[in-house]
Parts: structure tokens; C-alpha cells; sequence
């Protein structure tokens, strides 16, 4: 049975549509000679005695479609992205050899001149900022050692000579540690690159904050919130130092394996106590003193059987009502203590606040 022209033109129509997309999935333009289909081996563009067929024109009624996306079967390729170039070290000086002799070398030597300046004018706004600070927390502390006076001598008129004695610890050591120091400005002093985040022999600090909390955690608010974990200390560290804010300090000897625990320190006399324990309504940070007597109230940096005072953070012996501060056995308001590490031998002026046994 013949079949009816307007299917054979059907069939042929849909025949060319497959070979188009069959070349367009190559990559080959459907439209050039290349891709001309083939029929028994022998290709229409290259059939002997006949010529080139000329492509299609285009039209602009009825455009050629697209060829299929081939990223959408396989993802396109891309060449590897550059490694990023290494970063300098903030405090590593650029090599300026290269420039020498160049029209750039009077450049370079503006830039550095520019720099030092920089630096020396921020250096005299912090020190006037700093002095400005002193001046301001220099009257309130004068009359809070007087009230705290005041409040003494009124107890032992009262004949409470137990909250008295409290009142006058507690004033003593005020007066004894000084009015807060200023803090210090981020930048405002250039530590060297050698054993970051100190040079060869320079003091680490692991915690400078009023929160013992923080300790042991890797926390950084502000230079008076600041905690390393104990991993992050440099290796070999040979000495911690406990250090009130007015820059009163006591050294012991330590090590990398003792930071976090609680250790005797000069056959027995001291104690380290780096757990951050919280126990009795108080946090325990710092360095006991077993020979320091231990009354009912007073800062027991160390909760133990028997409790031990000292310096750093406690609780109110026998009380346990919140958390304590005190310095050398005595109670002091809220305080921000540093704790600090050296890997190097101590300095004849730092021999003298080691605490020997």
C-alpha cells in the first residue's frame, strides 16, 4: 500500500530533528556539512558528483533552536584555583632590598617614615588617654578606702569586732594592691613574631579577666575578658605568674602538664589550683598559701579539706554565699587577675616575687 507523501515528509522531518540533536549533544553544529547524516557509509556532503550542500539560511521568523546544554549532563571543566599567596606576618618587616636603586626606593622610604610616625603618635594618645583614666578612677578610689574606713571604725564602735576585722582586711588590701591601672590598648604595644603571642622569653597570658568562668576557653572581648585554652600555651613553659590589676604579681614554678590541675608547689607550702572549679557558690582560680590562717569569710582559693586561702578566686570560707577575690590571704572587691606563662628563666627584678617554699 502506497504511503501518503505528507507522512513520508513527516518521517523525514522528525529523521533530521534526531541526527540534529545527536550532533548538538557532540558538540558539532547541526547546520555545518560536518555533521551531515550518513547513509550506508557514504556521506551526503561528500556523495560523488554532488556538491556541497549551502546551509540553510537563517530566518528570522523560524530560528534555529539551541543545542542542548552540555553542563547539563556533565559539569564543565575548570581549571584548579590558584593557592593564595602566603600571608606575611603582621609584624614581619617587608624586604626592601628589591626596591633599592629603583624609582620606587624614595616611595618605600616615604612609606616607612610615614609608618614610624603613625606609630609614634599613636603611642602618645594611648599614654595621654591612660593618664586621663588614672586622674578619673583616682578620687572615687580615695573615697571608697574612706568609706571602707569610716565603715571600720563604726563596726568597732558597735563593738562587732568580727565585721570590724572583715571591714579592715578588706581596706587593707585596697589600699595595698593601689587604684585600678589603666588598661592597656590593643596594638598599642608591638609584640615580637618569636614564640607568639610573646617573644623568646616574654610572659604568654592565658586569662586576664574578672570572670573566672572564662578560664581555660578561648574568649576575647576586650583586654580585660580575654581567655587562651590551655592547649595554646607555648611549649616548655617553666614559670606561671598571677597578677593583680595595679601590677602586684607572685610567680611559681609550672609546666605545660600541671596549668589545668591542682598541684603542690614548693614541697607543699603552695598550691596551684588551675581546675576553674565551681564549688560552693564560688569559682576556684590561683595559688594557695597552707600556712595562711583561715577564718570564717575569708577567700578560700582552694575548696578542699582543709580550705586554703591565697591569691585568686574563691569561695566565703564557711559561708559560700558568692563568689570571692583576694590577694594574699586578704578579701578585695571584684578584680581582674592575669594569669601568664614563660618558657624562658626568670629575670633577677621577677626572682623576687617567685614563691619558693
Amino acid at each position: 500500500m502506497d504511503s501518503h507523501p505528507l507522512t513520508d515528509l513527516y518521517c523525514t522531518l522528525a529523521f533530521v530533528l534526531v541526527l540534529a540533536a545527536a550532533a548538538s549533544l557532540r558538540g558539532e553544529d547541526p547546520r555545518s556539512p560536518a555533521s551531515a547524516p550518513v547513509f550506508f557509509g557514504i556521506s551526503r556532503s561528500t556523495a560523488p558528483g554532488a556538491a556541497s550542500p549551502a546551509p540553510p539560511a537563517a530566518s528570522a521568523t523560524t530560528p534555529m533552536p539551541p543545542p542542548l546544554v552540555a553542563s547539563r549532563l556533565l559539569p564543565p571543566a575548570t581549571a584548579p584555583a590558584a593557592p593564595p599567596p602566603a600571608a606575611r606576618a603582621a609584624d614581619e618587616p617587608a624586604d626592601t632590598d628589591a626596591v633599592k636603586g629603583t624609582v620606587a626606593e624614595p616611595a618605600v622610604a616615604t612609606y616607612q617614615k610615614a609608618i614610624e610616625q603613625d606609630d609614634e603618635d599613636f603611642q602618645k594618645k594611648v599614654k595621654a588617654l591612660q593618664q586621663d583614666y588614672m586622674k578619673k578612677v583616682e578620687a572615687p578610689y580615695k573615697t571608697y578606702v574612706t568609706a571602707l574606713r569610716n565603715a571600720q571604725a563604726a563596726e568597732t564602735k558597735k563593738r562587732n569586732l568580727e565585721g570590724a576585722l572583715a571591714v579592715k582586711n578588706l581596706a587593707d588590701a585596697v589600699e595595698a594592691s593601689g587604684p585600678p591601672v589603666a588598661p592597656e590598648v590593643e596594638g598599642a604595644k608591638r609584640q615580637p613574631a618569636a614564640d607568639a603571642p610573646g617573644g623568646k622569653g616574654a610572659w604568654t597570658v592565658l586569662f586576664r579577666s574578672a570572670d573566672p568562668s572564662i578560664w581555660n576557653s578561648d574568649t576575647n572581648k576586650g583586654p580585660t575578658y580575654f581567655a587562651l585554652p590551655l592547649k595554646r600555651a607555648p611549649a616548655g613553659v617553666q614559670y606561671l605568674k598571677l597578677t593583680l590589676g595595679n601590677g602586684a604579681g607572685v610567680i611559681i614554678p609550672m609546666t605545660n602538664q600541671l596549668l589545668g590541675t591542682t598541684s603542690d608547689i614548693g614541697k607543699g607550702m603552695y598550691r596551684w589550683n588551675g581546675t576553674g572549679h565551681f564549688n560552693s557558690k564560688a569559682y576556684h582560680l590561683g595559688i594557695a598559701d597552707t600556712d595562711l590562717p583561715v577564718r570564717k569569710g575569708c577567700v578560700s582559693v582552694h575548696a578542699g579539706n582543709p580550705d586554703e586561702a591565697g591569691w585568686g578566686f574563691g569561695h566565703h570560707h564557711a559561708i559560700n554565699d558568692n563568689q570571692g577575690f583576694a590577694w594574699a590571704g586578704q578579701e578585695i572587691g571584684p578584680a581582674v587577675f592575669e594569669i601568664s606563662v614563660k618558657t624562658a628563666p626568670l629575670t633577677e627584678a621577677e626572682k623576687i616575687n617567685l614563691l619558693k617554699g
